[in-house]
């Protein structure tokens, strides 16, 4: 019996992953709703991985980690005034939350060229916070453009009134001049988001920086099935 509901749940957990890309608005929205204290744990726990070592980088570290968590805590703010449609939410409110999103990149970059390589270790758990607040980030970005309507993320994000601006600062995705009808692979890249769930990316990033960096692990939120914590795996 125990094996038998244990199937059921893997198969659940395996599913659900995939249920917000099937078009469903609030598991979506709940989706990216989760994710974004994942992001600002990992981001924050920089700083544990740098404060043993030269004070003033510390202090630079934490400033920018600082701002990291600001943005992501306002996308999440903004999201959620949007909850039951963010379809509806103004073009302005979207193009906030793609503002913010830029700058978490930019932060971010900001951390990692801070901390520079005069310590490989410290170098390397760093770029493995940064890595998997980027992959969270750029995850919540698909999810975001593809819940706007196409006008809207087109106006804001591709270029019309804002040349050369594209969601997330990422390079524009259209299709190729050699032919202009072609797809090309970075046209499907564009609206498809990892396939990683941010519980997955916080496990990963624990398992490396858990032997240098312990105090830098991060809390992995339980997976939870139709609103219900799965008390298989979770925690650190």
């Amino acid at each position: 019996m125990k094996k038998c509901l244990s199937g059921i749940l893997t198969i659940l957990l395996i599913a659900l992953p995939c249920i917000p890309l099937a078009g469903c608005g609030n598991s979506v929205i709940d989706t990216v709703l989760e994710d974004l204290p994942i992001a600002v744990d990992i981001a924050t726990s920089v700083i544990n991985i740098v404060s043993t070592g030269d004070a003033e980088l510390t202090k630079e570290v934490t400033e920018y980690a600082g701002k990291v968590s600001g943005d992501l805590k306002l996308i999440e703010s903004l999201i959620g005034q949007y909850k039951a449609d963010l379809a509806k939410a103004p073009a302005g409110v979207v193009g906030q939350i793609n503002a913010a999103l830029n700058d978490c990149q930019t932060n971010l970059g900001a951390i990692l060229q801070a901390v520079g390589v005069s310590n490989p270790t410290v170098t390397a758990a760093v770029a493995a916070a940064i890595g998997s607040v980027k992959l969270i980030l750029g995850d919540v970005a698909v999810l975001v453009k593809n819940s706007v309507p196409p006008a809207v993320s087109a106006k804001l994000f591709f270029g019309v009134g804002l040349p050369g601006v594209d969601f997330m600062a990422m390079q524009p995705q259209g299709p190729s001049q050699s032919s202009p009808n072609a797809k090309t692979t970075r046209d499907d890249a564009s609206n498809k988001t990892s396939g990683k769930s941010a519980r997955q990316i916080a496990k990963e990033y624990n398992q490396k920086v858990s032997k240098d960096f312990p105090k830098a692990k991060v809390n992995v939120p339980k997976m939870k099935v139709a609103g219900i914590p799965v008390p298989i795996t979770g925690g650190r």
